[in-house]
């Protein structure tokens, strides 16, 4: 029989054609020729769900164990698909139900990805391992918690499988229900025993996913269930520090009730504070302060929340900021004030908020440099406007012997030029 007639056999079991099948097959066409995906005629059968199909192949001899290139065989997409009957008629035919495919997933790992109680059952029935784990040392549990797919999870635990069971990661079944936002099998997997507080290899919990992730009624459950707020995890972060930069304003409440500490620095020795003042999330701002955050709490480079906001021209975070008691005059990185960071950035919103509260136009870095220098040096004519109506000095020079001018020629701004040879003759 040729091998071109044979191929038919693929599309004609695709498109569901049982009289094209038959009369292929009375053709003595193979049954197990594969195309170029790697896929068998009956692995199209069981793809589609043609269950009649699926029959005739098998009566022909077709192969209910062929794989594909991924090392998958018709059984391991009947049991994706959740198609019992079809899984049962291939178990019939001598299907293996403890194959693995080329990762390492057993027939239960697909049952879980889906969530499909029924097939779980009968594959459990059947002696399928439970707590068989993948190359990535992953269990079915991991996908069916991830899944929130609660059935197959009971179904699991009631066989043995340890909640607190771990990845090549570190992730438990908790970390995979938390950061997917499943809440109910959050709380049923605390109640059969899993570790609230359990570190993946990052040092993450799950309340420091369920955190990142947004998921609050996830975050309550576990505080509920005695989640540690204040554990650190990945580059030393809590949970309210990935709150606070996701800018999570319910979240960061729900944490802080449940006394998580407002301070606490991360690897950076930056606080959730410095967080949400970055990223200009003022009600983050705000709930943060309302818990006796710090405001001028320090970075290791010395950047306290208002340089940050003032940096990024997050003009409310810097009227919060200031509000309580934050220092408007603090120095920071290489000496700079809020106000360096501002005028180098062209914000000239916040450079004006800062003069009118009593911001120095004329403060100096470690360099000596004036917030003059730096919107010259940067081309930012609307915030050197603003800082010489505020009694900028544009004949200060810094440690290099540099006025402000000297930078504006440097870089070709002649209009800025002129604005400060107007504002130097005036002197």
């Amino acid at each position: 029989m040729s091998s071109i007639l044979c191929s038919k056999l693929h599309s004609a079991v695709e498109y569901g054609n049982l009289l094209q099948v038959k009369m292929l097959l009375a053709l003595h066409c193979n049954p197990n020729v594969k195309d170029k995906s790697g896929y068998a005629p009956l692995h199209y059968a069981v793809k589609f769900n043609y269950i009649d199909l699926a029959k005739i192949l098998l009566d022909h001899g077709a192969d209910p164990n062929i794989k594909d290139k991924l090392g998958n065989t018709p059984l391991h997409y009947a049991i994706e698909k959740g198609n019992l009957e079809i899984a049962e008629l291939l178990i019939r035919h001598g299907a293996d139900f403890n194959v693995i495919d080329n990762e390492g997933n057993t027939l239960l790992h697909y049952a879980a990805n889906n969530g499909h109680p029924g097939v779980v059952e009968l594959l459990l029935e059947r002696g399928v391992d439970p707590k068989a784990e993948n190359v990535l040392g992953r269990v079915p549990l991991h996908v069916a918690a991830g899944n929130g797919s609660i059935r197959v999870v009971q179904l699991f635990i009631a066989h043995g499988v340890n909640p607190n069971v771990k990845d090549k990661y570190g992730i438990s079944p908790l970390h995979e229900a938390s950061k997917n936002g499943h809440a109910d099998v959050v709380e049923f997997l605390l109640s059969r025993g899993a570790d609230p507080n359990i570190k993946d290899k990052l040092g993450n919990t799950p309340l420091h996913y369920a955190c990142e992730k947004g998921f609050a009624d996830v975050v309550e459950v576990l505080l509920k269930n005695n989640a540690n707020p204040n554990l650190k995890g990945d580059q030393d972060k809590t949970p309210l520090h990935f709150a606070a930069e996701k800018g999570n304003s319910k979240i960061v409440e729900i944490l802080l009730k449940y006394n998580a500490n407002p301070n606490v620095k991360d690897r950076f020795s930056k606080a959730p504070l410095h967080y949400s003042a970055i990223n200009g999330h003022l009600e983050v701002t705000k709930a943060l302060l309302k818990h006796n955050a710090d405001p001028d709490v320090k970075d290791r480079v010395g950047n306290t929340p208002l340089h940050q906001s003032s940096e990024r021209g997050h003009v409310e975070i810097v009227k919060i900021l200031l509000s309580h008691g934050a220092d408007i005059n603090i120095r920071g990185e290489q000496g700079r004030y809020p106000i360096h960071f501002a005028a180098k950035n062209g914000h000239a919103s916040v450079v004006k908020y800062l003069l009118e509260k009593g911001a120095d136009p004329n403060a100096k870095d470690d360099e000596g440099k004036t917030p003059l220098h730096y919107a010259s040096e940067s081309d930012r004519i609307d915030v050197v406007k603003v800082l010489l109506e505020y009694g900028a000095d544009p004949n200060i020079k810094d440690k290099f012997g540099k006025s402000p001018l000297r930078y504006a020629s440097k870089k070709g701004n002649s209009e800025i030029a002129k604005l400060l040879v107007s504002y130097a003759t005036k002197e």
